[in-house]
């Protein structure tokens, strides 16, 4: 009933619907949008349910899992001649060109000189640099997508990370900003990360050449209500009640409405009540489930502690901040471990001087001391 883990759609999807008729808006009307969230927050999660909702297709590119612009530039080309009826463009370009374009002539309703121009890219793509081969792959699938009078959606997750491919990361946004404003809602981007101050930066800052450039969501907590009612919705849909609501809302606001966590506590709660077969379950049930799902993500919590310890006041004022201490550390060196407590994505500003630790479980851990 709850999948943990990876990228979740349909039933197993939960909660933000505000979120999501939002999103899917955007993708019905061509309008790029950047979204920020903490790690395992479900950005991919809600990205694709909207894709999946709005029934298009889309390319996903996560940066955090690519190399080089280069096989980026490859699977931007693939995309689009895939979406035309042709599979394995770059591949079959790299094998056979007089086969590929032989292919091309029978099947596609398009341009033949748009098929040369893609085969002529991947050609050139050792003598070129990684980021303009890119920017001109995006060109291609532009050209494409205009021929045939189509809208193709292209979504760059984890997209702070654009600077880590051995490039000046001002010289790409800018040729990437230069590249796809042209575009006039042929081809549509998402842009996602898990880093927030640097998607700020990014997208907010004024020196920036993504400023102002399109919808900037932030994806928050789950919303307590919300999440509640559909969880309730979903264990009764198994034939299961809550002996009481309250301690349900409770474990919710005990994990912070962090949406990871909270899928792995309720998993855990659903295999509880179908190992001893019941059909109502009590605060009892929901603290066992909350313990297993703690003890589950230790490991990942104890990496994230090790990664704070690593920095010099950083434990300090996170232990401080969980356990509703005041800060020894003043002024600038305060907002300067803060801030490196942001980009590491464990806290984030929701007002003047006032932080919230992202992860409930983390909270518990350091509470505990």
């Amino acid at each position: 009933m709850f999948n943990i883990g990876r990228p979740v759609t349909g039933e197993n999807f939960y909660d933000r619907s505000r979120m999501l008729k939002l999103l899917i808006r955007f993708i019905q009307d061509g309008q790029d949008a950047m979204i920020k969230a903490p790690r395992r927050y479900g950005k991919t999660s809600l990205i694709k349910e909207a894709f999946g909702e709005a029934k298009r297709k889309m390319l996903y590119v996560d940066l955090r899992r690519e190399t080089r612009f280069e096989t980026i530039a490859e699977k931007i080309i693939d995309y689009g001649y895939e979406i035309m009826g042709l599979q394995g463009f770059a591949a079959r370009a790299g094998k056979s060109v007089v086969d590929l374009l032989s292919d091309a002539e029978k099947e596609l309703s398009l341009d033949f000189g748009l098929v040369k121009a893609s085969i002529r890219l991947l050609e050139q793509k050792e003598r070129k640099e990684g980021h303009e081969l890119l920017a001109e792959a995006l060109d291609n699938l532009f050209a494409i997508a205009k021929s045939r009078g189509e809208r193709f959606y292209v979504v760059f997750d984890e997209f702070q990370d654009i600077g880590e491919f051995g490039y000046k990361k001002d010289a790409v946004l800018e040729l990437l900003r230069g590249t796809i404003q042209h575009h006039e809602r042929h081809v549509v981007y998402y842009f996602l990360g898990s880093i927030e101050t640097i998607m700020s930066e990014i997208f907010e800052n004024r020196k920036s050449p993504f400023y102002n450039y399109c919808r900037r969501l932030t994806l928050e907590p789950f919303d307590y209500g919300e999440i509640e009612t559909d969880l309730i919705a979903a264990f009764r849909g198994k034939g299961i009640v809550f002996e009481e609501r309250k301690t349900l809302r409770a474990c919710i606001e005990r994990l912070s409405g962090h949406p990871a966590n909270t899928m792995v506590v309720m998993q855990n709660l659903y295999y509880i009540a179908l190992e001893k077969d019941i059909k109502t379950v009590t605060s009892d049930d929901i603290e066992m489930a909350y313990e297993a799902g703690y003890e589950e993500v230790l490991d990942l919590v104890e990496e994230y502690v090790r990664e704070i310890k690593s920095k010099k006041h950083f434990h300090d004022v996170i232990y401080r901040l969980a356990n509703g201490l005041p800060q020894r550390l003043k002024g600038p060196a305060l907002r300067q471990v803060y801030r490196g407590l942001e980009n590491m994505g464990h806290i984030t500003r929701i007002g003047r001087g006032d932080y919230r630790i992202n992860d409930g479980f983390l909270v518990e851990y350091l509470k505990e001391g």
